[in-house]
């Protein structure tokens, strides 16, 4: 785990922009624990609850991994907590973020949403497509030739 204290620069860290933090219940099962995130334009990043300026990083998801679900039309109940609750999935793992209130779910659901689907832009960006050319390849058995 990487520790951040408030002597890091913007310059330092490769994350320039925090739109958002909050503190969350994050859920895995009957564990609950305590934790904050921060998002940033290109990962979510997951901590321990700030203390003395300094916190430790549990989670540093890269938003082109991430998935989010409304808790509600997963569970299929409409219970207080469940109102005020998403999911998030990435590889290997995923929890039940539970917020203060229910404007602030809102908002984050939008936020990350939104953030997910520039990161995913961004890296389908960088995919690209090979041309293959067995025209001068004796003995190809593709059919382009």
């Amino acid at each position: 785990m990487e520790s951040i204290n408030e002597k890091a620069t913007p310059s330092e860290g490769r994350y320039q922009a925090l739109p958002l933090q909050v503190p969350v219940e994050l859920r895995k099962g009957w564990r609950k624990k305590q934790r904050h995130l921060f998002l940033f334009n290109d990962v979510l990043i997951v901590s321990n609850n700030v203390h003395k300026k300094k916190f430790k990083v549990k989670y540093v998801i890269p938003l082109s991994y991430l998935w989010i679900g409304d808790y509600v039309d997963l569970a299929g109940t409409d219970s207080t907590a469940g109102s005020k609750s998403i999911v998030l999935f990435w590889p290997m793992k995923n929890f039940v973020a539970t917020f203060r209130s229910r404007e602030q779910k809102e908002q984050w659901h939008f936020y990350i949403q939104r953030y997910i689907n520039e990161a995913k832009e961004i890296a389908e960006r960088k995919n690209i497509a090979l041309q293959i050319n067995t025209k001068d390849i004796p003995y190809s058995t593709s059919a382009c030739a």
